[in-house]
């Protein structure tokens, strides 16, 4: 990948398991490698319990590795609404943020409604991690296909 400096991460999906709120075993190793090879790290998510969702976040011990984190709340039926993204307002403020090209920041996302059609229709490298409660979503027209895929956010080691 050229000149990546920035990774936008998802937290379901992606880092833990959004139903059994588990960090996956690997998501430590992770971070801690994308950190040592000098990208600036951020977090986008959004959930039907903010709350909670705010708690794992900022208790966890993969916090200190993002310089921003954003959460949004969202109810249940939006989660299943392709039409609805209220996710899109989240990358808006991470990218004002950050302050780089589209194309210098990664996002990685589970689902391709949601962060990898953002990506693509924005002009980001993206990341789609296709495992999990929403592998069944696959790109289409709307979402265009990812610059990557993947099965595991552990092999992002061997994209960057």
């Amino acid at each position: 990948m050229q000149e990546i400096k920035a990774i936008i991460f998802d937290w379901g999906g992606v880092l833990a398991d959004a139903q059994t709120k588990e960090i996956f075993p690997y998501s430590l190793d992770v971070l801690e490698y994308c950190k040592n090879k000098g990208y600036r790290l951020t977090l986008a998510s959004i959930s039907s319990d903010f709350k909670e969702r705010k708690t794992q976040i900022e208790s966890s011990d993969l916090r200190p590795f993002f310089e921003l984190v954003r959460i949004s709340p969202i109810s249940k039926a939006q989660i299943q609404d392709r039409s609805i993204d209220t996710k899109e307002k989240i990358y808006q403020e991470i990218m004002s943020y950050l302050n780089l090209e589209p194309a210098q920041v990664l996002i990685i996302d589970d689902r391709v409604v949601r962060g990898i059609k953002y990506g693509n229709n924005n002009g980001h490298p993206t990341v789609w991690v296709h495992s999990g409660r929403f592998s069944h979503e696959l790109p289409d027209e709307d979402t265009k296909e990812p610059t990557y895929t993947i099965t595991s956010t552990e092999e992002l080691k061997n994209l960057i």
